[in-house]
């Protein structure tokens, strides 16, 4: 039955005190009186200043009932649609999501885009003995679906079924490398996991009314689940119900067919427990005990004893659909399976718990929420068609016959209406214009954060209006609607005037982009902005929206990909890599740091320099030469492709010539005595010497000064355009881990190195070396087992901290030594978080020298420009560096270098070939050899950092 609701309304509700008319004239009457209680003191109804005070309290009652509308409803434009970017409106698909950042991330992602990946599990590269190892490093391993088991098993040859998995291999390290964030990688060998087969034998004994077939089939599928967990999808309902927030629904990468939560991503089963799978089946309802459960692993019958998987297999569940091993009994009975019944029943069950039954939901729901009801909230009717007709203020005005001096009044109260009626219209203007006041676009309608509209429907306005009556004086027919129309009149104009500066505006416009940045966590500080425009903008130009506006409306508008893509590392298998635009870390501190440049490019593109017979440069006499060397033979086609049409040359100089060469009151324009076309540009250094000559002559001081403004122009092209960035992740310039090429030492303390590795061994191989070492014991008799896996440094030796391998060994009869390495390997084996003693790892080069392994522990090296203007500034330097410490992930270690031009052309040309090489390996080599090139680089010393 339908249950009664009585409907009733609610007396004497309360309103807001700008609906209420009542409160609002009680309210004024009170200001009255204290404001001039002393000179008026009438307030009855038939007073004209309390008819015009009524009349205002009814326009504010106005001003207030559109205020009161549905926020959608005062942001939706007449198609009733609420454009989203205009409002910086995102939704929570796009805000809330991000780049996988946890291993779950990782594996979720994947599994959404490989449909032939049934599960995937990622280990963490580590050393079990010292914390100083690689790191950021996976290794991948890959369950493919029965489905992709069943391809590859059809297929007939084995080179196919190979290329088959190495497919799958290729998408996985696709798909992983496309999303792994800063200083993370997978090794290049993906593991395709190989199923072993497993038979669960067991006597189950059911309730009467089960039947068999079903309750067998949910046991076999229990058992499935129980040895490969399936990787459920879950719609947004399903996870509100079970109490998941919505920022906890939407972490983590935006996904096709659904949400994966954490829950359902169990680690890999590697210990097969009959104790396990008795529970499981127990679990099931209807099942009254288990009997008799043992194992079989291809086809070997091993009992009810736990078996170990090996790290490259899987368990694979072996069901004979024609006699299943499990047994069902109701009593003493064995109950017969009808085999076709129990097999749909089990594909049915199958079938339902497969994952990807979702199809693609996301925006549905937010596309709803993107409309509303178009109101018309900026028009204004004016108050004074609401006087008596006495006022003579409204359309009908005032009789024919009425004087000059009674004509004169009703102007005069007219435009002393005017001045509340123009504050009220502007009220409105500005409650319409809420979608553009939060708008991050800077258009002329867009340029302003005070709004108003012209009061041309007061009745007789045009005659009130000086912008209308001084420029028509001689006029008296002057056209009203063609002043109307031109929207750049004079009172459109002093309305603009006053309403709103460009520094207001400026001021304003920054607190509303300051506001919708703090919604993102985000606070700017206009410092790269505001050097950037003292140094390369233009001092003679006023604009109303300047650089840091500009800055702040790119990253705002810009929020969606660098929140997502926050810690993202770029996509080194991508094809278009040396030329694309940059994405994640990369694109976030560019926007940050204001640098023009977005795309992956060499820097120092625009000179082209020549190293002299001394190892410096040559110098390049012809600034304008750089850029463009290559094109043309002809001089004067070089000064011309690059805009400028003057030679000039500067001599030697430092890259200070990019940041001192931007002042003008650097330069100076002299005459060589009174002949005529004898004007030259002078440069002078910053230490306020007479400097050199550095342009041909010029017929008059005119000719100088504008080829002298072109110069500067074109010295600010030459810092923006090689402002930018680039960086090295060490863990991308490892070795491989397959190659004999990893060593250790072992130290009591920071300068007493005990004993290090006798040979370089593989990754594993040493991992087991040290494993070994550990398990010794104090006992002397373990001597001889150290002497043969380790090297003892002299004494000359460990003086200088060698690392090198050694070839000495401890005598059997040096007790005393070998009783201290002894103690020493067991303190380390009992209490591991001791500082010393101490693994140390190591890593051979390709020229014999070691280096530490924490060298690709979370670190890399961020490789910036010298020569810009910006980057000159010590400030700007320091600023620079923090902020990318503060964005990057606080576990990375980032090592800065600022290059001159010459060592900054010697990095490019090693690190896009590295780039290339990452990209497209020659015949499955490593990149060692181009890793070598870099590490040398980063790790040497001799940076010409001033030097052209």
């Amino acid at each position: 039955m339908i249950e009664k609701r009585s409907i009733s309304i609610e007396k004497n509700k309360e309103q807001p005190a700008s609906l209420d008319f009542k409160s609002l004239r009680q309210d004024a009457i009170s200001l009255i009186q204290q404001l001039s209680g002393n000179v008026w003191t009438d307030y009855n109804l038939h007073d004209p200043g309390v008819t015009i005070l009524e009349m205002l309290c009814v326009a504010i009652t106005d001003l207030a009932y559109r205020t009161d509308f549905p926020i959608k409803d005062l942001l939706a434009d007449k198609n009733g649609h609420i454009p989203p970017e205009e409002n910086s409106f995102f939704s929570k698909e796009d805000i809330l999501t991000t780049n996988p950042v946890t291993i779950n991330d990782i594996r979720k992602a994947v599994l959404d885009e490989i449909t032939d990946v049934y599960n995937i599990w990622l280990e963490r590269v580590l050393s079990a003995h010292s914390s100083e190892s690689i790191k950021g490093l996976y290794t991948i391993y890959v369950q493919i679906t029965k489905e992709a088991a069943t391809r590859m098993n059809d297929e007939k040859e084995a080179n196919h079924k190979e290329a088959f998995k190495e497919q799958i291999k290729a998408q996985v390290r696709k798909a992983f490398i496309s999303k792994r964030n800063l200083c993370e990688d997978c090794q290049r060998d993906i593991i395709i996991l190989e199923p072993v087969e497993i038979t669960v034998n067991a006597d189950v004994t059911v309730s009467e009314e089960i039947l068999p077939e079903e309750i067998l089939s949910q046991i076999y599928n229990g058992i499935e689940e129980y040895l490969n967990p399936p990787v459920k999808y879950y719609s947004e309902d399903e996870l509100l119900e079970e109490g998941f927030k919505i920022e906890d629904i939407y972490a983590g990468p935006l996904l096709k067919k659904g949400f994966i939560p954490d829950k359902v991503m169990n680690p890999r089963r590697l210990i097969i427990d009959p104790a396990d799978l008795m529970k499981s089946m127990m679990q099931k309802e209807g099942v009254i005990n288990v009997k008799n459960l043992t194992l079989q692993i291809l086809g070997v019958n091993i009992g009810s004893k736990p078996y170990k998987l090996d790290k490259l297999n899987f368990p694979h569940l072996a069901i004979n659909l024609a006699a299943p091993s499990i047994r069902i009994f109701k009593g003493k009975n064995e109950v017969p399976i009808n085999l076709s019944i129990f097999n749909d029943l089990f594909r049915k069950i199958q079938e339902i718990t497969k994952r990807d039954f979702l199809s693609s939901f996301h925006k549905a729901a937010d596309k709803e929420l993107l409309k509303g009801i178009y109101k018309d909230v900026e028009e204004y009717f004016t108050i004074q068609n609401h006087f008596p007709l006495v006022y003579g203020i409204g359309e009908e005005g005032l009789a024919p016959g009425e004087t000059d001096a009674r004509k004169a009044q009703a102007k005069q109260l007219k435009a002393y209406l005017m001045l509340f009626e123009q504050l009220m219209a502007n009220y409105l203007s500005q409650l319409a214009n809420a979608r553009h006041l939060f708008s991050t676009g800077l258009s002329d309608k867009d340029a302003m954060t005070y709004y108003f509209q012209p009061l041309y429907n007061i009745p007789g306005v045009k005659s009130l209006l000086k912008a209308f009556t001084e420029l028509n004086k001689n006029d008296e027919d002057a056209d009203w609607e063609l002043f109307k129309d031109n929207k750049d009149n004079s009172y459109i104009k002093s309305m603009k005037r006053v309403l709103e500066t460009d520094d207001t505006f400026r001021e304003r416009k920054n607190k509303i982009f300051d506001h919708l940045l703090a919604r993102f966590n985000l606070q700017l500080e206009a410092y790269p902005a505001t050097l950037f425009n003292s140094l390369y903008g233009d001092p003679t130009v006023d604009r109303r929206v300047d650089e840091v506006l500009e800055w702040k409306s790119k990253i705002i508008s810009n929020m969606v990909e660098l929140s997502h893509d926050r810690i993202k590392a770029f996509n080194y298998l991508d094809e278009s890599l040396t030329i694309q635009d940059l994405t994640g870390f990369q694109k976030r501190l560019t926007r940050l740091l204001y640098i023009h440049n977005q795309k992956m490019r060499p820097l120092s593109w625009v000179f082209d320099l020549k190293k002299d017979a001394a190892g410096g440069i040559k110098e390049v006499h012809s600034l304008v030469r750089y850029g463009d060397r290559q094109k043309s033979n002809n001089p004067e086609d070089r000064y011309h492709e690059n805009g400028l049409t003057d030679p000039y040359d500067f001599g030697s100089q430092t890259i200070e010539i990019f940041k001192n060469g931007l002042n003008i009151n650097n330069y100076e324009i002299v005459r060589e005595g009174e002949k005529e076309g004898n004007y030259q540009i002078r440069f002078n250094s910053s230490s306020g010497k007479k400097g050199a000559i550095i342009s041909k002559k010029y017929a008059d001081e005119s000719s100088a000064s504008i080829s002298l403004k072109e110069l500067i122009r074109y010295l600010k092209k030459i810092s923006i355009e090689s402002e930018g960035f680039h960086i090295v992740e060490h863990i991308l310039l490892r070795p491989s881990l397959k190659k004999p090429l990893f060593g250790f030492g072992f130290y009591e303390n920071k300068n007493t190195l005990l004993f290090r590795h006798n040979q370089w061994a593989n990754f594993e191989t040493r991992e087991k070396m040290i494993g070994e070492i550990l398990d010794l014991t104090t006992n002397i008799k373990e001597a001889s087992s150290l002497n043969d896996k380790v090297s003892f440094p002299t004494d000359k030796e460990n003086s200088t901290r060698s690392n090198s391998p050694g070839n000495e060994h401890l005598k059997n009869t040096d007790e005393k030594r070998m009783e201290n390495v002894l103690e020493n390997i067991q303190l380390k084996k009992n209490q591991s978080t001791l500082f010393f003693p101490k693994f140390e790892l190591w890593v051979k080069r390709f020229n014999g020298s070691v280096i530490k392994e924490d060298y690709f522990n979370f670190r890399m090296a961020v490789v910036l420009p010298a020569w810009p203007a910006r980057f000159q500034d010590d400030n700007f330097r320091e600023f620079t560096e923090d902020l990318f410490r503060l964005n990057a992930p606080a576990h990375i270690r980032i090592d800065f270098y600022w290059l001159g031009i010459f060592d900054m052309k010697k990095f490019e040309k090693i690190y896009f070939e590295w780039l290339n090489f990452l990209r497209k390996p020659v015949n499955g080599a490593d990149n060692n050899e181009l890793s070598e090139k870099l590490i040398s680089f980063l790790k040497g010393d001799n940076y010409h950092t001033t030097v052209l």
